[in-house]
């Protein structure tokens, strides 16, 4: 169920891998931050699918039993390992008090460009 009153802000919103190269590892940091105006919990549901990773999630210094204070953020890193050169697509799910929402991750290459001369 997707909500628009998260509780925890997903910094970057979407995640994409535009630029790869095959058995390469690629990483992306990720920030969940607590927008509300109390201390909450939140928990994150890695990638399904074995090209997309989640670093372990990292709490703020005074964060006790996973409990982020407002305005206070977890720092976490994705890793892409792209296997060819074909488009991915994975999801983490941010669960809170209030609902669920999906970060999407892509693994998309910017498509060549093209171009021929004017007079052949």
């Amino acid at each position: 169920a997707k909500t628009n009153n998260a509780l925890f802000l997903a910094e970057p919103s979407i995640v994409i891998f535009n630029s790869y190269e095959i058995g390469e590892k690629y990483v992306q940091s990720i920030s969940f931050r607590n927008i509300s105006s109390v201390s909450r919990t939140v928990r994150i549901i890695p990638p399904a699918t074995s090209h997309f990773s989640l670093a372990p999630l990292q709490y703020p210094a005074h964060s006790k039993g996973g409990i982020v204070a407002p305005g206070m953020y977890i720092l976490s890193e994705i890793t892409f390992y792209p296997q060819s050169l074909c488009d991915y697509y994975d999801t983490l799910h941010v669960e809170t008090e209030n609902g669920s929402y999906v970060v999407p991750i892509y693994g998309k290459r910017e498509p060549p460009l093209l171009s021929l001369p004017s007079l052949i």
